[in-house]
C-alpha cells in the first residue's frame, strides 16, 4: 500500500489541516491469484501520529470458480449404468414390449456449479413433468468441488409406464434447473417400442 499527501484532499479537509497529517490517501493492489474459492475480508486501516489504527475500509473479495458455474457432472444408474460425466449429456438406449405395463425407471444424479434446485423429464418433446430429487450424502461426498454451490438435490428417481406408447423410438429427456434458472440436459434415454 502507497500512501501520500494529496492537495487536493487537504484543500477538500481544511477541518483536518490542522492536525498535520503526514499522509491522507493512499493506493496499492493485491494479488489474490493464490487465494481459494470463498469469501474473503480485505481490511483497511489507517495509523495516527500517537500511534492508534482505525478503520478505514472494509472490502469484500469474493474468488469464484468461473468454470465451476457452468460446469455439471452427470451419471444414470438406471435403467442403464454410466460413469459420472463431466459437461456431457448422459446417453443410452433401452428395449420395450408394445404393450408392457413394465414402468421404466430412472435413477441417477447430477451436479452443477451453479446449485440445482430441481430434475424434470419429458417423452418426445412432450411436456415437462417432475423427478423427485434428493440430496443424496454420497453424491455429496464424491463431488466436494461442487459442495460450494449448494446443490438443493444432487440426485432424482421417476418411473413412467410405457404401455399405451406406439411402436417406434421414443427419446425421454431428463433435465436439470439451477439456482438461476438456466437448465442443462443431464440425459437422453431412448426407448425402442417393439411388437
Amino acid at each position: 500500500m502507497t500512501s501520500a499527501l494529496r492537495p487536493d484532499v487537504t484543500a477538500a479537509t481544511p477541518a483536518y489541516t490542522a492536525a498535520n497529517n503526514i499522509v491522507n490517501s493512499f493506493t496499492g493492489s493485491i494479488d489474490a491469484s493464490t487465494w481459494p474459492v470463498g469469501n474473503h475480508t480485505l481490511t483497511i486501516r489507517g495509523t495516527t501520529k500517537t500511534g492508534a489504527t482505525y478503520t478505514v475500509g472494509i472490502i469484500t473479495v469474493v474468488i469464484a470458480n468461473p468454470a465451476a458455474s457452468t460446469s455439471y457432472l452427470n451419471t444414470m444408474d438406471f435403467p442403464f449404468s454410466t460413469p459420472p460425466t463431466g459437461n456431457q449429456t448422459v446417453t443410452g438406449t433401452i428395449m420395450c414390449t408394445y404393450g408392457s405395463t413394465a414402468p421404466i425407471n430412472a435413477q441417477g444424479w447430477s451436479v452443477h456449479g451453479l446449485g440445482v434446485t430441481r430434475y424434470d423429464w419429458n417423452l418426445d418433446n412432450g411436456s415437462w413433468g417432475a423427478l423427485t430429487g434428493a440430496l443424496r450424502p454420497d453424491v455429496t461426498a464424491a463431488t466436494p468441488a461442487y459442495n460450494g454451490a449448494n446443490n438443493l438435490v444432487n440426485s432424482f428417481t421417476g418411473s413412467i409406464n410405457p404401455s399405451t406408447w406406439p411402436i417406434g423410438t421414443h427419446s425421454l429427456v431428463i433435465r436439470g434447473t439451477t439456482k438461476t434458472g438456466s437448465t442443462y440436459t443431464v440425459g437422453i434415454i431412448t426407448i425402442n417400442i417393439i411388437n
